[in-house]
C-alpha cells in the first residue's frame, strides 16, 4: 500500500475538541473492491470494517488510484490508531494494509492548528 496520509482541520470557531480528519491513501484494487478506514474509535467502526469509514476512488492519470476518506467529530484528545481494509462488494475483508497508523488529536495540537491554519 502506498504511503498514507491524514490530515487534520479544526474549522474556525468551533468548539475546541472539534475537527475534520481527511485521509487519503494510493492503492489499486481490482473492479467491485473498496478501502475501507477502520480504526480503535468508534467513528472508524472500533475496528468493524462494516461501521468503519467507506472511502471514495479517484483516478489519477491511467494507472493510479487515490482513495479519500473523511471523519469529523469531537475527538477526546486520546491518540487512536486506523489501518485500511480492501473489501468485496460484500464487505468481506480481502487484505488488511499491514501498519496501523496512529493519530493524535490532543487539544494543544489543535490550537496549533487552529493559529496556523
Amino acid at each position: 500500500m502506498a504511503a498514507a496520509a491524514a490530515t487534520m482541520v479544526a474549522p474556525p470557531g468551533a468548539p475546541p475538541s472539534w475537527v475534520t480528519l481527511r485521509f487519503r491513501v494510493k492503492y489499486w484494487t481490482v473492479w467491485g473492491q473498496n478501502l475501507v478506514l477502520c480504526g480503535s474509535d468508534p467513528r472508524l467502526g472500533a475496528w468493524d470494517v462494516r461501521k468503519g469509514v467507506f472511502m471514495h476512488c479517484h483516478h489519477v492519470g491511467e494507472e493510479e488510484l487515490l482513495w479519500t476518506g473523511k471523519v469529523r467529530g469531537a475527538f477526546g484528545g486520546a491518540p487512536f490508531q486506523y489501518r485500511y481494509a480492501v473489501v468485496d462488494g460484500d464487505m468481506n475483508v480481502v487484505k488488511w494494509c499491514a501498519l496501523t497508523h496512529t493519530v493524535d488529536v490532543s487539544p494543544a495540537l489543535l490550537s496549533s492548528s487552529r493559529r496556523t491554519g
